[in-house]
């Protein structure tokens, strides 16, 4: 086993995994986790740079990396470490030689799956959204036009203090989660490029391998590992897994009134609405010089969001 000592002068972590929730960052996690040198935060997203860093980077170490046994690199996932403009800096002072992985995903799309994912939370331990799609994104709207981006040192001491009774945080994020290009930026005042592998979620989907083996030969770990993996999309939500299953199940009942009663349960099942045309309209509008930045920071043109197309995670 590794003792205390050798485990304090190692750094952690060695690399961070960055977007935005539901951008896929649990899934990239959790097959990345799947890898034998590689160690990944447990839990999946420490809120240490966030919202815990007066405590110590001792602390960190403890808390998040406590099955450290040796292991080449190490990995963080908290998405909002991307959002959070005071975090960079804290990163630097940790470890100025970290690499980071980003996933970015049609901030349309994003903010609609953000939101349903907060208003249909069930438990009662957590904090769930109450707004409507649009009610949310209009509260949103007019936070951000009263410039509360958590810019100050107020902002950021109200945040701490939230984090951990709320999980909505202190200000909803819908929006402005989704203004990549500015978080990317401001990344890049703290560390070069070459640290930076950008992924789009969209093509991250359609070929997991192909990202995950990347992502290996990024961080320089033997991408060979990864022909195992084990690549499904971790962030699937308990009620459409628990919904499948229920389907497979109904449709091996022979009794027809059996059926019949199942179905109306579970067409009962709250799904997730469709996006109203004229606010849909709104928010391309709206991220639109965002997304054309983001195209001139990456080199690239970002022609999946302009073709939006939708996936359901």
């Amino acid at each position: 086993m590794i003792n205390q000592v050798e485990k304090k002068k190692k750094r952690f972590p060695d690399f961070f995994i960055l977007g935005a929730p539901k951008c896929g960052t649990t899934s990239l996690y959790a097959w990345l986790n799947q890898h034998p040198e590689i160690l990944m935060s447990e839990p999946k997203e420490p809120r240490f740079f966030e919202a815990e860093y007066h405590r110590g980077l001792d602390f960190y170490r403890e808390r998040y990396f406590s099955k450290y046994n040796g292991e080449k690199l190490t990995g963080d996932a908290n998405p909002f470490n991307l959002y959070m403009p005071y975090v960079p800096e804290r990163i630097r002072s940790a470890n100025p030689d970290a690499r980071f992985i980003i996933l970015l995903r049609n901030p349309v799309d994003r903010a609609f799956s953000h939101w349903w994912h907060m208003y249909y939370r069930k438990s009662k331990k957590r904090e769930r959204e109450h707004l409507s799609f649009e009610e949310a994104i209009m509260a949103d709207y007019e936070r951000i036009q009263n410039g509360l981006k958590l810019n100050t040192p107020e902002e950021i001491e109200n945040h701490m203090r939230k984090v951990g009774r709320s999980s909505l945080g202190l200000y909803r994020r819908y929006l402005d989660a989704g203004y990549y290009g500015e978080q990317i930026e401001r990344y890049y005042k703290y560390f070069p490029k070459e640290r930076f592998k950008i992924f789009l979620f969209e093509e991250m989907i359609e070929d997991p391998m192909a990202a995950v083996k990347e992502t290996c030969e990024f961080l320089g770990v033997d991408s060979g590992e990864c022909e195992d993996f084990v690549l499904s999309h971790e962030n699937d939500t308990r009620r459409m897994k628990w919904t499948r299953a229920m389907r497979h199940f109904i449709n091996n009942i022979s009794s027809r009134e059996i059926k019949r009663v199942l179905n109306r349960g579970l067409l009962s099942i709250r799904t997730r609405p469709d996006m109203d045309p004229d606010l849909h309209k709104w928010l391309v509008e709206h991220f639109r010089p965002h997304n054309e930045r983001l195209e001139e920071i990456l080199g690239r043109k970002l022609d999946y969001w302009k073709r939006r197309i939708p996936y359901g995670l």
